[in-house]
């Protein structure tokens, strides 16, 4: 496939280093468990952690997929949503692999917001994605945070997602980019990965009608979509 061919698909390249990390783990765990000294608990728990690894890997693949149908609109309607909705499937859908990392998640939304126009497959894999990555690098002591803000004005509701880690450069998304259509050597503060997850929602996004971003903190980063907001502006969550 050419690097900047359909859709502007990431690359092999980048598709395999993302991918190489959780099979990897799958590996490891595997081995581990042919151990017969194992406890019962001990076993139990590699199991379930090559589930939660397998999981992952089958997010990507999906991602990877979609982003390849991206040119086929019929797939992906657009409708009325509800923020809210969209953000408990989220966190109840992510719960176990959240407590698995030791991690923890604080959701804050405001009192009434409206429904917002989009397709909630892909706004769902977009805000995964965004926790993929705040999992991966806020630090153990800190809590992730989930936003929700409704700007009436520019007529948009703004999904944000706060990771507490290293700290991003001003040039992230075009390093991104450059990495995944260009083969291009991209050193990264946050190795980890390989922004992949990053770069396929902002290609969702498009599709919907939506835009992502970033704010840069001192210490971490709000990895955010603007959605807009759906035209039947009288129907409110309460």
């Amino acid at each position: 496939m050419d690097v900047e061919g359909k859709n502007n698909v990431p690359s092999v390249i980048a598709a395999a280093h993302e991918l190489k990390s959780p099979l990897s783990l799958i590996r490891q765990l595997s081995l581990i468990l042919e151990d017969e000294s194992l406890t019962a608990d001990q076993r139990s728990v590699s199991v379930n952690r090559i589930y939660l690894t397998t999981q992952k890997a089958l997010r990507l693949t999906s991602d990877l997929t979609r982003a390849y149908n991206l040119n086929d609109p019929t797939l992906f309607p657009l409708s009325p949503i509800s923020p809210l909705q969209v953000c408990n499937d989220l966190l109840y859908d992510m719960k176990p692999y959240i407590e698995a990392k030791g991690k923890s998640v604080a959701f804050y939304s405001p009192t009434k917001i409206p429904l917002v126009i989009s397709n909630a497959d892909l706004l769902g894999r977009i805000l995964s994605n965004f926790l993929d990555n705040a999992i991966n690098y806020t630090f153990d002591n800190e809590k992730m945070q989930l936003n929700l803000k409704v700007y009436k004005k520019e007529n948009k509701v703004r999904f944000g997602l706060r990771d507490f880690g290293p700290a991003i450069k001003a040039s992230y998304f075009e390093d991104i980019k450059n990495g995944m259509t260009k083969n291009a050597e991209v050193v990264h503060a946050r190795p980890a990965s390989s922004g992949l997850g990053i770069y396929i929602s902002s290609q969702f996004a498009e599709i919907i009608n939506s835009k992502i971003g970033v704010i840069r903190h001192r210490n971490g980063a709000t990895f955010y979509v603007d959605v807009p907001i759906s035209s039947q502006l009288k129907l409110f969550e309460i």
